[in-house]
């Protein structure tokens, strides 16, 4: 029955999607479907930045609590740092900012901060072979030159099962700054407001994903939606009805 549910939804989805599904103790997926395939990432992203700070958090590299320059031309309209007057932050509020509020601004501060390099290398380590980051966030000029930042749905259901099962550095700060996701349009959207998710969302133009873990019954299931092609408006909504009817078979 989820199979055939999910199956009619995203025949009747006028764009491209991936999709899986998983209970976090199991070894096989309920659904995985087109979840090769790589994509752009947009703020799914960021997940994979926060594991590679906390990597270095936890091997003494870098200290969490040590206060970064935020230079005003780096600070980026779009985000709440980039309105503020502040001009310096603790590394575990940029981190903070970053995934709760998906803040630009601070995501690019962190990516200089821990380097890209060191970002790639933790995901071909993770086995993460769709996922790489090849430039900033809303760097057009990079875009321009053909650089983009990628992952696929199987990427994200391993990376955030390695975070969920405690299996990464610090998993459990990661965890705990995950449930505090402020950007819960799209699974959360009709799910009762008591649900526990711990959710990344991600968008661009025609392009809307959101992936993390949803709990029925204090079961942690790993979910993820992708999705492109397709006008956003569209595209949330079929995340968000998707999740709610899944939610309501599990």
């Amino acid at each position: 029955m989820l199979k055939e549910l999910i199956t009619r939804q995203i025949s009747a989805f006028p764009g491209e999607c991936a999709v899986y599904l998983r209970r976090l103790d199991a070894l096989e997926p309920e659904i995985a479907y087109n979840c090769l395939t790589a994509m752009p990432s947009a703020s799914t992203i960021k997940v994979l930045i926060m594991a590679e700070l906390m990597r270095q958090a936890a091997s003494g590299e870098i200290d969490l609590q040590a206060e970064l320059t935020i230079p005003e031309n780096e600070k980026l309209p779009d985000s709440v740092i980039g309105v503020l007057s502040l001009n310096k932050m603790s590394v575990a509020d940029l981190n903070t900012m970053m995934i709760i509020l998906s803040d630009n601004t601070a995501t690019n501060i962190l990516i200089d901060y821990v380097g890209m390099a060191k970002v790639n290398l933790l995901a071909a380590q993770l086995g993460l072979t769709a996922t790489r980051l090849e430039r900033k966030m809303l760097d057009w000029a990079a875009v321009k030159q053909g650089k983009q930042n990628w992952t696929c749905a199987a990427d994200l259901a391993e990376l955030f099962t390695r975070i969920a099962t405690g299996s990464l550095p610090e998993s459990a700060i990661m965890m705990d700054t995950l449930f505090k996701q402020k950007h819960t349009q799209r699974f959360k959207k009709y799910l009762p407001e008591s649900v526990k998710t711990a959710t990344k969302p991600g968008s661009l133009d025609n392009l809307e994903h959101d992936a993390g873990v949803i709990y029925k019954n204090n079961v942690p299931w790993i979910w993820v939606v992708m999705t492109r092609n397709a006008p956003n408006l569209t595209a949330s909504e079929f995340i968000s009805t998707l999740t709610r009817d899944v939610y309501n078979l599990l």
